[in-house]
C-alpha cells in the first residue's frame, strides 16, 4: 500500500496535480474569506506547468536517466559459460490478475522485459532461473513468484528449473528471502530494468555473499537520434517518473545507512 503510494507520488502528472489543487484550493479559500488572493496560487499554477513541461521532454527525462543507465552499463554480465553453480535471478514485479486476459497481458511492461530476457538467457546458458515475489498483489490470494514461474514454464522453460520462492514486498526483502533459500556459492545474473540496478548493486553488496553480475533490460536509448531534443510524449512521463521513484529510493537507502551508522 505505501509503496504503491509512493509509485503514484513519483509520477509527474501527479505530482502537477497536487501543485494545482493546492492553488487552487488557496485561491478559492481567500475568495471565500474575501482576502487578497496573493502570488501563491499563480506560482503553484506555474511551477505546475514548467514541470510538465520538463518532465515530458525527451533531453530532460535522459538527464534524469542517464547516471542510473550507466551505472548499469558499467556491470554487465561478464562471463558467458555454462555453469551447475550459476543461477538467473529475476526481481519481481506486477501482475493485474485479470484471468480473462492472456497471462502476458497482466503483467507490467517491466516485468514482461525481466521474464522474457530470463527465457532467454535460459536458452542461452541453460542454467536454472529463480523467481521472488510474495503474496502483495491484492486481486489474488497466490503470489508474484507463482504467476512468474507459470509464464515461464508457457515459455518453454522446465518446471524443474525454475525455483519459485514466494516471499519479499520490495527489492530487499525479495533479495534476504534469496539468502535463505539459495547457497551463498551459486554464481547470480541477475535481471531487472537499468535504472534499478545501482540500487540493487548496494542491496546484494550489503545483504549477501553471493558473486554476481547484472543483465538489465527497460534501457532508455542515451542517442537521441531523430526524436529531435524537445520531442513532447508520455514516454518521457514515464521514464521521468521511473528515475524519479529510482532517486526517492537511493534516498531512502541513503538516509537508512547513515541512521545505521549512528546508532
Amino acid at each position: 500500500m505505501f509503496k504503491s503510494l509512493i509509485i503514484q507520488l513519483m509520477d509527474p502528472v501527479n505530482q502537477v496535480l497536487l501543485l494545482l489543487a493546492a492553488g487552487l484550493i488557496i485561491y478559492l479559500k481567500n475568495k471565500l474569506n474575501k482576502t487578497p488572493v496573493g502570488k501563491k496560487p499563480i506560482w503553484l499554477f506555474t511551477i505546475a506547468f514548467v514541470w510538465l513541461s520538463l518532465c515530458s521532454q525527451t533531453w530532460f527525462s535522459h538527464i534524469l536517466m542517464v547516471p542510473l543507465q550507466r551505472y548499469s552499463e558499467n556491470h554487465q554480465v561478464t562471463n558467458n559459460h555454462n555453469s551447475k553453480q550459476e543461477m538467473i535471478f529475476v526481481l519481481g514485479g506486477y501482475y493485474a490478475n485479470y484471468p480473462d486476459y492472456p497471462q502476458a497481458s497482466n503483467f507490467s511492461p517491466n516485468s514482461l522485459q525481466r521474464l522474457v530476457h530470463a527465457y532467454s538467457l535460459f536458452k542461452a546458458k541453460g542454467c536454472s532461473i529463480v523467481v521472488t515475489g510474495g503474496y502483495f498483489l491484492g486481486t489474488t490470494d497466490k503470489s508474484y513468484a507463482y504467476f512468474a514461474k507459470q509464464f515461464l514454464i508457457s515459455l518453454g522453460v522446465p518446471k524443474e528449473k525454475i525455483i519459485s520462492i514466494d516471499e519479499g514486498t520490495n527489492s530487499l526483502e525479495e533479495i534476504v528471502s534469496l539468502t535463505t533459500h539459495i547457497d551463498s556459492s551459486i554464481k547470480l545474473t541477475v535481471i531487472s530494468n537499468a535504472s534499478h540496478i545501482k540500487r540493487l548493486d548496494y542491496l546484494l553488496k550489503h545483504n549477501t555473499d553471493y558473486q554476481y553480475s547484472f543483465s538489465s533490460v527497460g534501457q532508455t536509448p542515451l542517442e537521441l537520434g531523430d526524436q529531435g531534443w524537445f520531442l513532447t510524449a508520455y514516454y518521457n512521463l514515464e521514464k521521468s517518473a521511473e528515475a524519479l521513484y529510482e532517486y526517492a529510493a537511493l534516498l531512502k537507502m541513503l538516509m537508512q545507512h547513515i541512521f545505521k551508522q549512528t546508532d
